[in-house]
């Protein structure tokens, strides 16, 4: 109980951030939850199209805007149960709901989950527009990540890598998170003072290069992951691998865009 208290239960409590263990963990369960995932949309035959990817995508704005909620403290009404809206318990609670309105509208009320996803996303962006304080920093994050995007969509056009295909696509989606997620981490750490990186990995990286270089750097692995990524021939896991790597860098760049707009401080 002594291990699982100081790497799983007081990062929680204590907002301290990841570790390796529970970082290792973590992508453990996550590739876990990958396959059992597409296992039941196969048995289910739910289909795994723009249309649901679009249903989903509610979700991961809700999942970033909840995060950021916590770093204000607007769930402390709930006393001990504020932890539900920290890793790892966040992404439990908002994947069983998105989960649960996709069996509804699968089975019960087509088109239930698109107006939920959307209620709930609506709901809780209301309170962060009313805590707004930062509203430069914002700025600054969306036109460095506009730019970099920009400057990715040109290049793999001209050198006809065919990786992000057009502004519309899964590919394109999941570059434009993970862009915008490496711009809010480079403004909030390297721009703005008082923030700093809670991830094992990047809070290393910011230690030892420069800022901006995260921006390129999580470009490539992005990109190199969706080369692979592509090469998947089943059309239902490569679906779902895409999303995943959407969620993983969606998720995280609305929670840092979010905080670093109400001024509060990334846990």
């Amino acid at each position: 109980m002594g291990f699982f208290e100081e790497f799983f239960i007081r990062p929680v409590i204590e907002h301290t951030g990841y570790n390796m263990v529970n970082t290792i963990v973590y992508a453990i369960v996550l590739i876990a939850a990958i396959f059992t995932v597409y296992k039941i949309l196969v048995k289910t035959r739910i289909k795994t199209d723009k249309r649901l990817w679009q249903d989903m995508l509610p979700f991961v704005f809700l999942g970033g805007t909840l995060r950021a909620l916590q770093d204000i403290n607007f769930f402390g009404f709930l006393g001990a149960y504020h932890t539900l809206f920290v890793t790892p318990m966040i992404y439990i609670m908002v994947f069983s709901a998105a989960f649960a309105a996709l069996l509804v509208s699968r089975y019960l009320w087509k088109g239930f989950i698109r107006y939920f996803g959307i209620s709930l996303a609506i709901a809780f962006i209301i309170p962060v527009l009313m805590n707004v304080r930062n509203t430069g920093s914002l700025f600054i994050i969306l036109v460095i990540a506009g730019l970099s995007y920009a400057v990715i969509y040109f290049i793999s056009g001209r050198l006809k890598i065919g990786i992000i295909g057009s502004l519309d696509s899964f590919n394109s989606h999941v570059v434009a998170a993970h862009l915008l997620d490496a711009s809010a981490a480079f403004v909030a750490v390297s721009v703005v003072d008082g923030y700093e990186e809670s991830g094992v990995f990047t809070s290393f990286f910011f230690s030892w290069v420069p800022g901006w270089f995260f921006i390129p750097i999580k470009a490539f692995i992005v990109l190199l992951a969706l080369h692979f990524i592509g090469k998947e021939t089943k059309s239902e896991m490569k679906w779902i691998l895409k999303f995943a790597v959407l969620v993983l860098g969606m998720g995280p760049a609305l929670h840092d865009t979010l905080s670093v707009l109400m001024g509060s401080s990334m846990a």
